[in-house]
Order: C-alpha cells, then structure tokens, then sequence
C-alpha cells in the first residue's frame, strides 16, 4: 500500500490521517501503476478524490472544493483529510478512537479552546463531530484537562513566563520519535558550539524578561536527552541559568535525566547542585525486546539501577514516564513500582497512559483478579498512601 498526494501545497494532514489506517504505507511522489496498491488523494481545480485499491478491488469518494475558511468552510488540506478519514473507515470497518485527531496533544486543544471562550457545547462538537473523537477518548482529555486547569492558572498568573531549554541531542534515536534530535555519535562536534550558543540565548531572555516586567515562574530543560551533554557542559548551561535567574522565586525546576545510557552519578551531582528540584526518568518501557527495537542502548536493568540510585542520592523529586507496549506487563510493573517505593502517582499515570492508548473495552481482558491479588500483596501502606483516588480509578477502569 503506497500513499499518493497531489494537488496540495503540503500533504501532511492527508499523509498522517492515512497512516491511522495503514501506519507503515510510504509515501510516494510518483503515481501508483494501474494495478498497485495504494491510497490516492487529490485536489483538482474542479473537487476533491480519493481512491483507495487493494488487489482487484476499489472505492472512490468525491467531494467539491470547500467553501473558504473566511466564509466558515474548511481549508483544503482538512477536507481532503476529512475524506479520505471517511473512505478508509469505510473501507477498514476502523474506527481511531481520536477519530481524525493525528496530533500528540489533544488535551491542548481544549484548554486553547476555553481561554478562546468556546462553550462546552462549541468544545463537544469540536471533537465529537469534526474530528469523529470517540466519546470515551473525548471525556478523558475532558477530565485531564480539568485536572491540568489549577496548575496551568498558576503557571499563568500575569507576568509571569516558564523557560524551556532544549537539548536537541540524543545517544541515539528512538524509532517511533518525530522531535528534532541529532544522534550524538554523529553530530558530538555542534555540541559544545551549540551549548555557547544557548547560554547566550539564555542571558538575552532574562535581559528581554526584565524589560517586559516578567517574572520567572518554571524552568524545564528537555530534549532530546539533556543528559547527553557532558558534565562540565552540563554545568556550563545550568551554571548560567542560575547567574541570570533568581531560582528561589521558581516554582519547579525540572531537568529530563531519561537514558541510563548517559545519566551517570557526576551529571546528577551537577543537576543537584545548580538548583533543578525534580527530574524526569524516560524508560519508555520496561522490557529489553521493546528497548531494542526501538533503538534503545541500554536494558530494563539499567533502568531500576538508575531509578535506584536517584533514589538513595537525589532523594528529590523525580517523576518516570513510562510508554508501555506490552499491556500483559502491567502486573510486573506494578510489582517494580512497589518493590521501588515509587510515590504512587506513578501508577496511576501507568495506568491511564494504558487506558488512553487500549480504552476500556481492552482492558477488560486483562487477568484483573490477578492484578487485584498483586494489588492486594502490597494493599498495606500502599493504599494509605494514595487513597481513594487511585482505588476510584482502577474501580471504574477494570468495573
């Protein structure tokens, strides 16, 4: 199955929305022959068409050219997304449970859609109707949104401002990552330049800050991996930000110490030192056959022993992100969780990274007496430490 775009300054919503249906099609510039496999979207002078073959059979849907988006139409390249999301369910009998939603920040677009002053009913028919977003997925972003709604007024308040600081390098490049990173095998040399680069940048903006009266409210340097800069860079960077900025007045200071490959005991030690109160541990999984085929260099052992050792060194705050492919895994990691005395919270994000990528339905073949049991073996002081919340969560989740 190839994907052929025409007609279009960019086929970039078309090229995504099909790749809900057929996530390793390739994208072609040439046309398919007669009697190939593909999806073939295009814009004409006159409408829209997209044909959709496999072996001896076909479908094509049509549409005229949408009206404006000044005249309350659509622009060309979402309608013509919008089509080929209709033929492909047609086609598949698939449903994507954010519907036509390709993007990695739906929650995002609630919130932008309040402070525009949407109503709830404008919000609903949003997603629900433009974008086919099940009403499940749709209820969840709802609820986190909710949830983020305190923490974001407090990030928001009037003249105030966080600071990103990115760290575009990697040891490697995950397979599934669309962020701008450069593999550091390859581009270790624009390190060291890049590092100068960005503690200037950084002395500008606290100079441009002042002048606009900003006061700094968080601080998060991400990447990429920002422990892939050396520890004397390291220090170089987080040195600067503490000459420019008052890190008393910050609210959080995190730093993304994610890849055991690359964090070690002296980078800690710096990202201590200079002021960062909470780190974030990116295993991505926990299991070694995943990390490999992802294009991860280091094992789900590396992990544990860097989680372990933040633990008993850092002892600040730090948070794990966790993507988990293998849903069967979800009781050994529970057990890891607990063995580790994580904060709980953890868990609970699991499990809602879980429920946002299966929904409900899947869940429900889950073991969930066994999982109670493994629940159960450590129910004395976990509970305590979470109550109702997570007891409420998983209640409804597993029900």
């Amino acid at each position: 199955m190839k994907i052929y775009i025409t007609g279009l300054p960019s086929g970039y919503e078309v090229e995504h929305l099909a790749r809900l249906f057929y996530p390793m099609a390739p994208l072609t510039l040439t046309q398919p022959e007669p009697a190939e496999d593909c999806l073939w979207a295009e814009k004409t002078d006159t409408g829209l068409r997209v044909l959709v073959r496999q072996g001896e059979k076909s479908k094509m849907l049509e549409a005229p050219l949408p009206l404006p988006v000044e005249q309350g139409g659509e622009t060309p390249e979402f309608a013509l997304a919008s089509l080929t999301y209709d033929l492909l369910r047609q086609w598949t009998g698939i449903r994507p449970p954010w519907g036509k939603m390709t993007g990695v920040r739906p929650v995002r677009l609630i919130h932008d859609k309040r402070a525009a002053g949407w109503s709830a009913e404008q919000i609903d028919r949003f997603f629900l109707q433009r974008f086919d977003c099940s009403k499940q997925k749709y209820e969840m972003a709802k609820e986190i949104a909710d949830l983020q709604e305190p923490i974001l007024r407090l990030g928001s308040a009037p003249k105030t401002y966080s600071l990103y600081i990115g760290i575009p390098f990697c040891p490697s490049r995950c397979s599934y990552c669309s962020f701008v990173s450069c593999n550091l095998d390859r581009d270790r040399k624009m390190v060291q330049p890049y590092v100068d680069c960005l503690c200037k940048e950084v002395a500008e903006i606290r100079a441009q800050a002042e002048r606009a009266g900003l006061t700094l409210c968080s601080i998060y340097i991400g990447g990429g991996t920002p422990t892939s800069l050396s520890a004397a860079q390291l220090r170089q960077l987080m040195g600067t930000v503490r000459e420019n900025f008052d890190l008393t007045k910050v609210v959080e200071y995190t730093v993304e110490a994610g890849r055991p490959d690359c964090t070690d005991a002296e980078k800690l030690a710096v990202i201590k030192e200079y002021g960062a109160t909470r780190i974030s541990i990116n295993p991505q999984t926990f299991s070694d056959e995943v990390l490999a085929n992802i294009g991860r260099k280091h094992s789900a052992q590396d992990i544990l022993d860097l989680i372990a050792f933040c633990q008993k060194e850092v002892k600040d705050k730090f948070g794990v992100t966790l993507t988990e492919d293998e849903i069967n895994q979800i009781i050994a990691i529970m057990q890891k969780i607990n063995q580790l005395g994580l904060d709980p919270n953890v868990l609970v994000a699991q499990a809602e990274d879980l429920y946002s990528k299966f929904g409900k339905d899947f869940l429900k073949n889950l073991d969930t007496d066994a999982i109670a049991k493994e629940v159960a073996k450590s129910a004395s002081g976990f509970f305590a430490k979470i109550g109702d919340a997570i007891k409420g969560f998983f209640a409804g989740l597993f029900q």
